[in-house]
């Protein structure tokens, strides 16, 4: 059912678009929804849809051929409204293009004339260049050979001055040489000094060790021997100890009876104490007398050893000394060698600078001469850039009058009018743009000329270049001087060094004899006070020795009267005087003993001292040797150096020999000589053959008549300028009324019209190309339409024929019975049988429509569905037929 109201819609539609009519009305029986009719409104749908396809194509074909139309007429309406007075504006453009063809003549006269007093003149012109070219290469010639003669002298002083100045290196290399072999020898001297001093000191260090090991041994040996003194002098104390503690005990047992003599022993001992002590400092101020012998030996000893060193300290400072002297000496050679050689360099500065300013003022002359031409190069380039830009827009003009040519030519083949002014524009052109190149090319000779180097400029650049060879001769020679500078320099400051280096040794050498010498003063001081002390100490044993003697007569008394009470108590106090014998011996035993002791003691002080002074005079003897050996060192580095610097000398002074040796060899003063005599007489006959004045002479002529030609040539190309002005203007008079003429006539907006018509015309033919190919059959669309009523029309047999196909046949049959009513045919129109055209309606299509009896049912008229077919295929069929009408 839906598809029924679409396919009504759409035949509603299109009937309406068809300019028909629609009615409706109900079949009395129908088959809508059969198999059958809806396979055949499927297959007329299909038919339809390819003919909607050609249909839309014939519609834009349509379309286009409208905008044709459109176009044409649009064109055809400003065509017609052309005023009338383009005809007074076309003889204006002619009158001026005649004007412009006369402007061409004249230009074209004129520069005949221009040409033939170029012509004229150029011959002239050359005569100046060559009169010219003769004049500097005359003054070039003189110039090279004055330079031939200049190179060749300086060559020669050159050679001189270096033979001259190796010379000067050669003697001031030898004179080092010499210096610091006298300055070798007297270190080597110093080596030798220094190394008997060493030898000396290690041989007496021997007998030094030697002695320390005596002094050793025998310290052990009394060490050893004081071991039993020690311990017979304890057992000596332990045996008297023991015997007063006897007599103590037996003086106990007698104290009744000893009395007085009680009082006599206890006095006797205080004198035996006082004996003994007196006996006790005697020993002590004894043993302190031989420490004081053996210190007054030792500073003695210490005298006689500062004293020995002071000459050898003296030695090294005479050395010294005189080897300082030597150096000293040495200075001022070094000192004149080195302002020698700083007067050669200041010399050989001063020619530097001479030159560098000779350079620099011929780099000044050639920058000028160099600028001038640049000038007159500047000149010729914007000549020529002036004649690029004329011929560029000549060349433009004549491109532009080309393309007015084929306007002209694809506007109207036929005009001949324009064709002929475009055509003589376009000769104008060429002719204009020929002149231009020629200028261009006149302009670009010129700048090729002036860009060849000027005579001054080549002179410039030739002494520039002989200056800088003389200035790279002379910085050269500076730098040997340089270098011979650098090298008196250094022998200077060796000396100075050398000299500086040997006062700091003398310097140290005259401290170490202040040391010396202040060493033997502290060692006389120390003998002194050493003796001092000894005698002092002499005079204390004698002291002691008188106070000794009294008390010993003391005890001597006191003895006696004890011997005096010993009788009176011999009985009672035998055991007691007997012990007290025993404890007599005992005590003289026990003095023994420790005298020995003592003895032994002062011995082993003795030694130690002994070993004392043995190892300090070996240690001294090693301080020494180390001094010495330090000293040693010091010279055989200086020894060491000098030979050094002197190798490097002996190296200097060779090379110097070499290189006079190969100046020698290879500069020929005769040879150079003969150079410069050579380059004289060179010099000589070309000035003998030059005449510069008539040299001269013929350029100013030259240059006269040059300039008289000229005057032609400037008066010829005057009047090619007004003749070019006068052409200018009548190309501009011809523009102006060619835009007068193209106000006139419209041309723009006509010119536009064609190209929209152009535009629309290929549009058409486009769209035409693919509506060639449309191939709707209309018949087989009634065929299938009338199959499509029938199968959806159950028992009514109905046939429709439509005159699409052409045949003439127009109607309704039902039931197979023709005519009207019902049951018969139904045609429409003005008439019956064949039917009529709807004139005015569908444009020129013959349609026709019918009615047929309808039912109050529900569903899809009959009369509706024929009517909706109708309209679709006049639909279909209207434009596609007119488009192939068209395009028949």
């Amino acid at each position: 059912m839906s598809q029924n109201t679409r396919l009504l819609a759409a035949g509603s539609t299109a009937a309406l678009v068809a300019g028909g009519l629609f009615f409706t009305a109900a079949p009395a029986s129908a088959a809508p929804n059969s198999a059958e009719c809806l396979a055949a409104q499927d297959l007329f749908r299909a038919a339809l849809d390819n003919a909607a396809a050609d249909d839309d194509l014939s519609i834009e074909l349509g379309a286009a051929l409208e905008a044709v139309l459109v176009a044409l007429a649009e064109r055809d309406a400003l065509v017609a409204a052309v005023p009338g007075d383009t005809e007074a504006a076309q003889e204006a453009l002619d009158a001026a293009l005649i004007v412009l063809a006369d402007a061409q003549a004249d230009v074209e006269a004129a520069q005949i004339v221009l040409d033939e007093a170029e012509a004229t003149q150029e011959p002239l012109d050359q005569a100046v260049v060559d009169a010219q070219l003769e004049l500097d290469v005359a003054l070039q010639a003189l110039a090279d050979a004055q330079a031939k003669v200049d190179t060749a002298t300086q060559a020669l002083a050159d050679a001189e001055a270096l033979l001259v100045q190796l010379q000067a290196d050669v003697d001031a290399a030898q004179d080092a040489v010499d210096a610091a072999i006298l300055v070798l020898v007297d270190l080597n001297a110093d080596v030798d000094e220094a190394q008997d001093a060493l030898d000396a000191a290690v041989a007496a260090q021997v007998g030094l060790d030697l002695a320390v090991d005596a002094a050793q041994d025998e310290l052990d040996l009394a060490l050893e021997a004081q071991i039993p003194l020690n311990e017979a002098a304890d057992a000596a104390e332990l045996e008297l100890n023991g015997a007063l503690t006897v007599q103590t005990a037996l003086e106990a047992a007698v104290t009744d009876a000893e009395g007085d003599l009680a009082l006599a022993a206890a006095a006797q001992l205080e004198l035996d104490a006082a004996a003994d002590a007196a006996e006790a400092n005697v020993a002590s101020a004894v043993a302190a007398q031989l420490d004081l012998e053996a210190a007054v030996d030792t500073a003695a000893d210490d005298l006689a050893d500062a004293n020995a060193a002071l000459p050898v300290l003296q030695g090294d400072i005479d050395a010294l000394t005189l080897s300082l002297g030597v150096a000293v000496e040495a200075l001022p050679a070094l000192q004149t060698a080195v302002d020698t050689a700083a007067v050669n360099f200041n010399a050989g500065g001063a020619v530097v600078a001479d030159l560098q300013a000779d350079v620099s003022l011929a780099t000044t002359v050639r920058d000028d001469a160099v600028a001038v031409q640049a000038g007159i190069i500047a000149a010729a380039q914007a000549e020529v850039n002036t004649a690029a830009t004329n011929a560029a827009a000549t060349q433009a003009i004549v491109v532009t009058a080309q393309a007015n040519l084929a306007a002209a030519i694809a506007t109207d083949p036929q005009d001949a009018t324009a064709i002929a002014a475009a055509s003589a524009a376009l000769q104008v052109a060429n002719t204009n743009n020929a002149t231009a190149q020629g200028l261009l090319v006149t302009a670009q000779a010129n700048l090729a000329a002036a860009s060849i180097p000027s005579p001054a400029v080549v002179a410039a650049e030739a002494n520039l270049a002989a200056l800088t060879v003389e200035l790279a001769a002379a910085q050269t020679a500076l730098a040997g001087l340089q270098a011979a500078l650098t090298v008196a320099v250094n022998a200077e400051n060796a000396g100075e060094a050398l000299a500086a280096s040997l006062q700091v040794d003398l310097n140290l050498a005259i401290g170490a004899l202040a040391e010396g010498q202040q060493a033997v003063i502290d060692a006389e001081a120390a003998l002194v006070e050493a003796q001092t002390a000894a005698t002092a100490n002499a005079q204390v044993i004698l002291d002691l020795g008188v106070l000794l003697e009294q008390a010993e007569s003391n005890q001597a008394a006191g003895l006696l009267v004890l011997a005096d009470l010993e009788d009176a108590l011999a009985d009672a106090e035998s055991d007691a005087t007997a012990n007290a014998a025993i404890i007599a011996e005992l005590r003289v035993l026990l003095a023994d003993a420790e005298a020995d002791q003592a003895a032994g003691a002062a011995i082993i002080v003795g030694l130690q001292l002994t070993l004392d002074e043995a190892e300090g005079a070996a240690s001294t003897n090693e301080a020494l040797a180390v001094s010495l050996g330090v000293i040693l060192d010091a010279a055989t580095d200086a020894r060491d150096a000098a030979e050094l610097e002197l190798e490097r000398l002996e190296d200097v002074l060779n090379l110097a020999l070499e290189a006079q040796a190969d100046a020698e060899a290879t500069i020929d003063l005769d040879a150079l000589q003969e150079d410069i005599d050579a380059a004289l007489a060179d010099q000589a006959e070309l000035e003998a053959g030059i005449d510069l004045d008539a040299l001269r002479a013929t350029l100013a002529a030259a240059v006269t008549a040059a300039a008289e030609g000229q005057v032609d040539v400037d008066a010829a190309q005057a009047d090619v300028d007004a003749a070019l002005a006068a052409l200018a203007a009548a190309e501009d008079g011809v523009e102006e009324a060619r835009a007068a003429l193209a106000a006139a006539a419209n041309l723009e907006a006509i010119i536009a019209a064609n190209v929209r018509l152009e535009l629309a015309i290929a549009a058409a033919n486009e769209i035409r190309i693919d509506a060639d190919a449309i191939t709707t059959d209309f018949e087989a669309i009634e065929d299938l339409f009338d199959a499509a009523v029938i199968a959806c029309s159950g028992d009514t047999t109905v046939i429709i024929d439509i005159d699409i196909d052409g045949d003439g046949t127009v109607g309704i049959i039902v039931d197979g019975v023709s005519g009207g009513g019902t049951g018969g045919v139904v045609t429409g129109g003005t008439g019956g049988g064949k039917g009529a055209a709807n004139t005015g309606s569908n444009r020129g299509m013959n349609v026709q429509t019918a009615t047929v009896e309808s039912t109050p049912d529900s569903g899809l008229p009959l009369g509706g569905m024929l009517a909706a077919g109708f309209g679709l295929l006049a639909a279909a069929g209207v434009w596609a037929r007119r488009s192939l009408t068209t395009n028949d």
